[in-house]
């Protein structure tokens, strides 16, 4: 709990700010989960997986 604590105090402002944005590698709609999923598992990605819903 503690380290949830100083995260939203330390970098959430940086993310509010649009200072520090995720990267997204790949958005999938809902209906290829499956898909989304297996390239999770593949570790062939190198940022955020995105499922549209």
């Amino acid at each position: 709990a503690r380290a949830v604590r100083v995260f939203e105090r330390r970098v959430l402002p940086f993310v509010a700010s649009g200072a520090i944005r995720p990267i997204v590698d790949k958005a999938f709609a809902l209906a290829d989960a499956a898909a989304a999923h297996r390239l999770m598992e593949s570790n062939a990605n190198f940022g955020k997986i995105v499922l549209d819903v």
